[in-house]
C-alpha cells in the first residue's frame, strides 16, 4: 500500500511515549507500535516503500526502545476504519523529531482554510475584473536600446 499525503492531511502533535513494541502484521511485515500516555496507539513503519529506513524510525532508534516518558513531536495521518465490526482510528506516524515548545496547531481537516482561500481568489478576480474594465489603452513601453531582437522583428 502506497500512501501519498497532502500537507493538509498531516496532523502534528507532541506526545509522551508510554510504550514501544515491535509488531508483525498478518502479512509478515514488521512495524513498531507506540502507545502514548493517553492510551492512543500509533504505527511507525521502519522502512519506506522504496526499502530505505524511514527518518522517523532512525530517530526512534536513537532514543532506544526504552523511550517511555520521552516527549516527541510527531507528524501523523489518521484514517478511519473497521476492525472486528467496530470503528477504529488508524494512526500512522510519518515523521518524528525532538519535541518543541511551539504551541500545537489545531487538528486539521480537509476543508481547513478553504473558505479563506475562496475569499482571497474572489477578491483577486474582482480586482482584476475592475482593473480590466477601467483600463484605457496605453502606448507600449519605450524600447530598450540594449534589447536583442531577431532579424524577423526588424520592419523594412
Amino acid at each position: 500500500m502506497i500512501y501519498h499525503f497532502s500537507m493538509s492531511e498531516i496532523i502534528n502533535r507532541n506526545i509522551t511515549i508510554a510504550e514501544v513494541a515491535q509488531n508483525t502484521t498478518s502479512t509478515g511485515k514488521q512495524n513498531i507500535k507506540i502507545k502514548d500516555d493517553k492510551g492512543l496507539t500509533y504505527t511507525l513503519w521502519p522502512t519506506k516503500t522504496n526499502g530505505e529506513e524511514s527518518k522517523a524510525y532512525t530517530y526512534l532508534k536513537s532514543l532506544g526502545y526504552d523511550a517511555a516518558g520521552t516527549v516527541v513531536s510527531i507528524g501523523l495521518k489518521e484514517e478511519q476504519g473497521e476492525y472486528n465490526g467496530r470503528a477504529v482510528t488508524y494512526r500512522t506516524i510519518i515523521g518524528m523529531r525532538d519535541a518543541d515548545s511551539r504551541p500545537q496547531a489545531p487538528q486539521r481537516t480537509q476543508d481547513t482554510g478553504l473558505e479563506q482561500r475562496v475569499t482571497k481568489i474572489e477578491t483577486q478576480v474582482a480586482f482584476l475584473m475592475g482593473k480590466q474594465a477601467n483600463t484605457e489603452p496605453q502606448a507600449p513601453p519605450p524600447a530598450d536600446p540594449h534589447q536583442e531582437i531577431s532579424v524577423d522583428q526588424i520592419p523594412f
